[in-house]
């Protein structure tokens, strides 16, 4: 223990005006300073002990400030995200489908959605995906290299339709359209939640006669879960379907994978890495998936089928996510060198 208390104060070698208290190690001297009486050409025995407390006291701060670092740095490696754009309500009408709302489902060739093995994306894994990934170039940018995000990739993780009619490119339908006002009138608010759309579909089992409005419901529950998401969680049907689909219009001949692609070029404009007070509303889960299936990891077994969306569950994501950060953090393990002889999808970074 070193304490100042020891040493003579006769010949005032402490200045207690200038004692400081660091943390560790019990220490409370780091400054000294010398007595106008002390000649500086004999450093006596009081002289040195001074000396030497004060390179110890020195030594103690400086390894709790790299600590203090130490510590900073690691909090900001794994933060967690916050997100407005949950896939649990999804997830839970997933489970609850009636057999005839299972069929409008297939009919549409969103069949790949039942199943879905993911309620919840960890929030460390997913933060480290999102601050990766750039949205100009649309690639998530690794240590070993760099994942190409397009639409061929999002059709292996969801298998939602590919190629067909861009969506963005549509014509808005006119605001008389029938499908479009009885969509609304099911809301008394124009931008209703997730819940509440969920809530609908459950109380009316809608399906068969009504396919309509049940999957215009189940569309914009996969446009809030898997593109982008509204203000405090809401769905955004005047930006994303509502509006440009009605009974006459081929659903599964749209280009769902190009959708959840221009939703994920869009998703960082309003995303501030470090903010607490900033959400991510964008397609989080494909985009979390595509980073899993394209690293290897042999430690964790996922069969690699597609779409990769019925096979990974959150917990075992939840298992992904404490690998890698107990080996070095995210973002260091090997990129397969092809998926499944797609070579355009994966590049190897000079």
């Amino acid at each position: 223990l070193l304490n100042y208390e020891n040493y003579p104060k006769t010949r005032k070698l402490i200045d207690e005006f200038n004692l400081e208290e660091v943390s560790g190690e019990n220490v409370k001297v780091c400054g000294y300073s010398r007595n106008e009486d002390v000649n500086q050409n004999v450093l006596n025995k009081e002289y040195i002990d001074v000396i030497t407390i004060d390179v110890e006291v020195e030594r103690v701060k400086n390894d709790v400030s790299k600590k203090n670092k130490d510590s900073s740095e690691t909090k900001q490696d794994w933060l967690s995200i916050r997100t407005r754009g949950s896939p649990k309500v999804q997830y839970n009408l997933m489970k609850n489908l009636s057999p005839t709302q299972m069929k409008d489902i297939i009919d549409i060739r969103f069949g790949s959605m039942i199943g879905m093995a993911s309620e919840e994306i960890p929030g460390k894994i997913a933060y480290f995906v999102v601050d990766k990934f750039d949205d100009g170039l649309m690639k998530l940018k690794l240590s070993n290299g760099v994942i190409s995000i397009t639409p061929k990739l999002i059709y292996k993780v969801l298998g939602v339709p590919l190629g067909g009619e861009d969506i963005n490119r549509m014509n808005r339908l006119g605001i008389g359209d029938v499908t479009t006002l009885e969509w609304h009138g099911q809301f008394s608010n124009k931008n209703p939640t997730p819940k509440k759309v969920y809530d609908k579909i459950q109380e009316s089992q809608m399906g068969g006669i009504l396919g309509i409005l049940f999957k215009l419901n189940f569309l914009i529950l996969f446009s809030n879960a898997m593109g982008l998401s509204g203000k405090g969680g809401q769905c955004r049907p005047g930006k994303s379907i509502i509006g440009y689909i009605n009974e006459e219009t081929k659903i599964e001949s749209l280009d769902w994978c190009k959708y959840v692609f221009m939703c994920l070029k869009m998703s960082n404009i309003n995303w501030i890495r470090n903010s607490e007070n900033s959400f991510y509303s964008g397609p989080l889960t494909a985009l979390t998936l595509m980073y899993l299936i394209s690293t290897k990891c042999d430690s964790i077994s996922v069969p690699r089928e597609r779409p990769a969306i019925k096979h990974w569950t959150t917990e075992l994501i939840k298992k992904r996510e404490i690998f890698e950060i107990s080996n070095g953090g995210f973002g260091l393990l090997h990129l397969y060198s092809d998926d499944l002889s797609d070579d355009d999808i994966f590049e190897r970074e000079v």
